[in-house]
């Protein structure tokens, strides 16, 4: 073999070897992109799974009716990004929800809603909680309202939250925020339906205590 011909391989060789080369440094830098995105994906789990601890802690942790109500607000301000919110009962003896709380809204013109009447009254009445995601369009009844979620004890709609505007920051709900709401549907009315029978126990007890 000439030096040339030898040189010639030499260079072939090492070509063969810079292409392995490139294809290893490609399938690192997709590997790597891989795990970023992972990484990514775990930091939103756990802020997810955070989210819903601190939710479900604030619920679990209310020991009268307005611990219970002031953690439903604060869940809502602080985790789904509102601050005009309602928070009804149901009177079912007056077929009315009653507002309990509210933040940021004319609580005068929210005071009593007919059950069944308007997208709250609705929510109440069928125990289906209303949403606007992206593609959809808010109610012309109530064009403010962005969610209203049904408080339920077992089958029973013991109230309901009314989340209207969100916050310039929030563009609309993630898959948080409907697990969110599906934890305040069942715990938030749980939490008050337990501060109602707290609060009867205690006036029961009073006298012979």
């Amino acid at each position: 073999m000439t030096i040339a011909s030898e040189l010639e391989a030499r260079a072939e060789e090492l070509e063969a070897r810079a292409l392995s080369l490139e294809t290893e440094k490609r399938a690192l830098e997709e590997e790597f992109r891989e795990m970023s995105r992972r990484f990514v994906d775990l930091e939103r789990q756990n802020t997810h799974l955070a989210s819903l601890f601190v939710a479900s802690y604030q619920l679990l942790s209310s020991a009268d009716r307005d611990d219970v109500l002031t953690a439903i607000q604060e869940i809502v301000t602080n985790l789904v990004g509102s601050e005009e919110v309602a928070i009804y009962e149901c009177d079912r003896s007056a077929g009315e929800l009653v507002l309990a709380a509210s933040c940021g809204l004319d609580a005068d013109r929210l005071r009593r809603v007919p059950i069944g009447s308007g997208v709250i009254g609705r929510v109440a009445a069928t125990g289906s909680s209303y949403l606007v995601t992206e593609a959809g369009t808010p109610s012309e009844e109530c064009p403010d309202l962005t969610a209203c979620i049904a408080l339920r004890v077992a089958d029973q709609v013991a109230g309901v939250v009314a989340i209207f505007r969100l916050l310039p920051q929030k563009n609309g709900f993630t898959r948080v925020d409907e697990e969110l709401f599906d934890l305040l549907s069942t715990q938030a009315a749980g939490a008050l339906s337990t501060s109602h029978l707290r609060a009867r126990l205690g006036v029961a007890a009073g006298p012979s205590a």
